[in-house]
């Protein structure tokens, strides 16, 4: 997928269903960066206006979450990594795909 850097997949913007999009690796932006946008999108929100309690790197070490998706890297299996973040649980997936839900 070179098209776009996120690809929204919303199931529904409804509290408590899924937001989904595709993080693209040769977009040039971070996975970090593109979490942040992945959950003002579910929010109905531009990312610069984000709550000061989405800050992503107040809770995972935003260096070793976009390693994981590093070119250089060795590729493992799968993995996934979920967290809560400002009231939204967020999923990443090896594939590429950022699920938010509501908490």
């Amino acid at each position: 997928m070179r098209s776009h850097d996120i690809k929204s997949m919303v199931e529904s913007n409804q509290p408590g269903v899924a937001h989904r999009v595709s993080f693209d690796t040769d977009s040039g932006r971070s996975l970090s960066t593109a979490v942040a946008f992945a959950v003002a999108e579910a929010r109905g929100v531009d990312p610069v206006d984000l709550a000061p309690d989405t800050v992503l790197a107040d809770l995972v070490d935003t260096e070793v979450l976009d390693v994981l998706v590093d070119d250089d890297r060795p590729a493992p299996e799968e993995w996934e990594f979920e967290f809560s973040l400002g009231g939204e649980m967020v999923n990443i997936a090896s594939d590429g795909t950022i699920t938010v839900r509501q908490g």
